[in-house]
């Protein structure tokens, strides 16, 4: 999609969780897995990686911010630190890899959320897991985007992966979006989320010279 690469000076990858579909996170689909998450886990790092190396050379300057998901938990909800999680994992084993690279600048995210500043704007990210419910996920986003605008660092972009529908909303003055997801529809997003569309990834484009931000979903 180098059309959307023209004139563009600055690369910011956000990472936003569920890199691996861990074992733990539904233990009685461990059967619809497709590899074990250890194997996920190196096969997701090293494409990841080489994604980040293909374009790097287009850019003077760039930068990869992270959050882990849920599906990557590993252990029951709640009962380890939250970083046991295969998505910190990657992230960390792609930041360790890649630190050679003197035009990339690689965060790591500690905590259920990041904060990040790209051309002006303050990005709000996290996973989107603690958004609640799944059924209406555009509005447990937008219920959650207003009740962090009170008590969380200030924002104006919020964006979260985790409900597989994207969208792109403006709330007040900030934008609140959610990204696509990699994979297909499958059962349990249609019988019970009842929501699947086609995969797809969120780029925006940011100018210096308005206050706009370009969103456009590229189909996978």
């Amino acid at each position: 999609h180098s059309q959307y690469l023209t004139g563009a000076n600055e690369l910011v990858m956000l990472y936003l969780g569920d890199l691996v579909d861990g074992e733990d996170i539904f233990p009685s689909q461990r059967h619809c897995l497709t590899a074990p998450a250890v194997r996920q886990y190196f096969a997701v790092a090293r494409e990841l990686e080489a994604q980040l190396l293909s374009i790097l050379p287009l850019f003077a300057n760039s930068r990869a911010v992270g959050v882990i998901g849920n599906h990557g938990r590993i252990g029951l909800k709640d009962h380890n630190y939250f970083v046991s999680n295969w998505d910190y994992l990657v992230l960390n084993h792609m930041q360790a890899a890649l630190a050679a690279q003197k035009n990339l600048d690689f965060q790591v995210a500690e905590s259920w959320y990041t904060t990040t500043k790209i051309r002006g704007r303050d990005f709000f990210l996290t996973h989107g897991d603690a958004c609640g419910g799944g059924q209406d996920a555009p509005a447990s986003v937008r219920r959650s985007a207003l009740k962090w605008a009170a008590c969380m660092p200030n924002f104006d972009v919020l964006l979260t992966g985790h409900f597989h529908c994207p969208t792109w909303d403006s709330l007040g003055r900030r934008k609140v979006g959610i990204n696509g997801t990699v994979m297909s529809g499958y059962d349990y997003a249609e019988r019970v989320i009842k929501d699947s569309v086609p995969p797809s990834q969120k780029i925006l484009v940011l100018d210096d010279e308005t206050p706009d931000i370009t969103m456009t979903d590229v189909a996978l």
